[in-house]
């Protein structure tokens, strides 16, 4: 056990102001020896539940602006903080502790008696030695005692959970000091507190301890969550010694659309009420829940049901098995975090203890639901943003555009594809915008997956054409025979595909192959582009090509041989080019059946 030591009186002036007047408490011999006996009792009792050097009473005389130390133990003598010495009380911060009937935390009393520079006891406790302090103010009924006081000679020492210990120990010295006015400063007075009231209080003291600790640990488990997946996860490993359940889920509102939705639920059997469940924030006694800040609990869920048909909710949990609920509101009504939702298979499973302990979490609890909400919203925000960024650029260059680099260019050999639909301003005339839309991406989507199965980049979409390329932005010795796949399945889609008029949809189709430049050029237009006179090629090869039929450049059907089956045309004069030899590439298909 610590060491204890007590000293003799010195003068110094408290640091608080003028509170509620209580009865006469004179400072006889009798009063002295017996409020030292109390220090030294809570000194000697409380060790291990709250970190200390020092033990002391503060006690107000009738004036009311006076205080005078009526007791201190510490583990080495104290030189200036002694008992005996009496102060005004119209300084310092004290009075916020006995406005507002909380403990007072100082971990750094050295800044604080710097901030505070007139002689203060906080001086004369720095001098003697003591770094932090943890004050409780003495009160029974209306009227204010004065104050506990545990001192460490360690800075950063009191955390949150020793509130509720010292204000469970001021309590009850609270009860003593007032019975002592009351019989008297008598030693049969002291001997009946010290001997019936104290051991009741170190017992009442340890179980809250205990119980602080316990949530203290809870709540560091929960806090290691990020994501808010991660932290339900948490909450639903750590909560299991904390009350009970059998599923958890947790839900939040959309204020513009007035629901509720399900965002995560995990329980010990099957589930019938799953993440994404969504209903009217109307439908749902939820509001209530908010507005009144204070959880529901609900001891018999079928019989609830009976009463409230219309709970779809309830009824998928009573499905699943749940007798009992209890509701936990985060956040405030104006500025609403969500609901956790706790059932169990026991009617009745709940009650004030589980109210109370989840009251202590709640401060911790809605910052960390706080934090890993705007933690998802900022990943789902990035994550959109690499869609998007993809979308434009293939996720090789966007990796280099996002590691900083300005002009990702590459030299590359390629096959260009080149597409455009036949008498598309006749038939498209006859189409709402709407219809005009809806008809297009259907065409342009079934291209895309065309690309995507060979591995080709569609590069853009150009009101009625679509422009693709095999062997950007990786390299690959089998571009044109990827191009010839892609463009014979494109010639799939379109024989599928009917015209408004009930003819055949029908396109040209032109392939080239040779030397590109691609890649993204800095600037504001991020976009993936591929340039050189191979694309200019490919579009000559398609706007020369006939409906239906694939034409390519005698380069590309040089690399398709042993592949594919190609047809001579002969040569086609280009456009602002010139005569090239073109080749038609022949569908499996259709030339199998015209020769049969």
């Amino acid at each position: 056990m610590k060491g204890a030591a007590t000293g003799s009186s010195r003068s110094g002036a408290f640091a608080t102001v003028p509170m509620v007047r209580r009865s006469s408490l004179p400072e006889s011999v009798a009063a002295r020896v017996g409020y030292q006996r109390l220090c030294d009792f809570v000194f000697s009792s409380f060790e291990g539940l709250i970190p200390y050097d020092r033990v002391a009473l503060g006690l107000l005389e009738d004036d009311g602006t006076t205080i005078w130390l009526a007791g201190a133990t510490s583990t080495q003598p104290d030189l200036w903080a002694l008992p005996g010495s009496r102060g005004r009380i119209d300084r310092g911060t004290l009075s916020t502790v006995l406005a507002t009937m909380r403990p007072r935390i100082l971990n750094d009393l050295v800044s604080y008696a710097r901030e505070h520079r007139y002689p203060s006891q906080t001086q004369a406790l720095v001098d003697d030695g003591y770094a932090a302090s943890l004050t409780a103010p003495l009160c029974v009924g209306e009227q204010n005692l004065g104050f506990l006081f545990f001192n460490s000679r360690t800075a950063d020492t009191y955390q949150p959970e020793h509130a509720e210990t010292i204000r469970r120990i001021a309590r009850a010295v609270s009860a003593v000091v007032a019975e002592i006015g009351r019989l008297g400063n008598t030693d049969a007075a002291w001997a009946n507190v010290l001997g019936s009231s104290l051991p009741a209080l170190v017992r009442s003291a340890r179980e809250v301890h205990e119980e602080e600790a316990f949530v203290a640990r809870v709540v560091d488990l929960v806090d290691r969550g990020t994501t808010l997946a991660q932290l339900l996860d948490a909450v639903y490993e750590s909560f299991t010694a904390l009350l009970p359940f059998d599923r958890i889920s947790f839900a939040t509102i959309d204020p513009e659309r007035r629901t509720v939705s399900t965002r995560w639920a995990r329980a010990k059997g099957p589930l019938r009420l799953g993440s994404g469940y969504t209903q009217p924030l109307a439908a749902t006694t939820l509001p209530l829940v908010s507005e009144s800040n204070a959880p529901r609990i609900i001891d018999d869920l079928e019989k609830y049901l009976e009463l409230n048909p219309a709970s779809a909710s309830t009824r998928l949990l009573v499905e699943e098995g749940m007798r009992s609920s209890m509701t936990y509101f985060l956040g405030t009504p104006g500025h609403p975090v969500g609901f956790l939702f706790f059932n169990s298979k026991t009617a009745g499973a709940y009650g004030l203890r589980h109210v109370a302990r989840l009251r202590k979490l709640t401060e911790r609890l809605t910052a960390a639901f706080q934090r890993a909400i705007l933690f998802d919203r900022v990943e789902e925000a990035q994550r959109r943003t690499e869609q998007l960024l993809h979308q434009l650029v293939p996720p090789a260059i966007a990796r280099r555009v996002e590691a900083g680099e300005r002009d990702v260019v590459e030299r590359l050999d390629a096959t260009a594809i080149m597409c455009d639909l036949v008498g598309f301003s006749t038939w498209s005339a006859q189409l709402t915008p709407l219809e005009l839309f809806r008809s297009m991406t259907a065409i342009f989507r079934a291209f895309d997956e065309c690309a995507k199965k060979h591995d080709v980049l569609r590069i853009r979409t150009m009101g009625d054409g679509y422009f693709a390329v095999a062997g950007v932005p990786t390299a690959r010795p089998d571009h044109a025979i990827a191009a010839a796949r892609m463009a014979l399945d494109m010639a799939q889609v379109l024989r599928r595909t009917r015209r408004p008029d009930g003819g055949p949809m029908l396109a040209r189709i032109g392939l080239h192959s040779g030397p590109v430049v691609a890649g993204v050029a800095g600037g504001a237009d991020l976009q993936y582009e591929v340039w050189g006179k191979t694309v200019t090629v490919a579009a000559r090869m398609e706007s020369a090509s006939e409906a239906g039929r694939i034409q390519v450049s005698q380069a590309t059907a040089d690399l398709l041989a042993g592949h594919f089956r190609v047809e001579p045309r002969g040569p086609v004069e280009l456009k602002g080019i010139g005569i090239y030899e073109t080749c038609w590439l022949l569908d499996p298909e259709t030339s199998e059946a015209s020769e049969q």
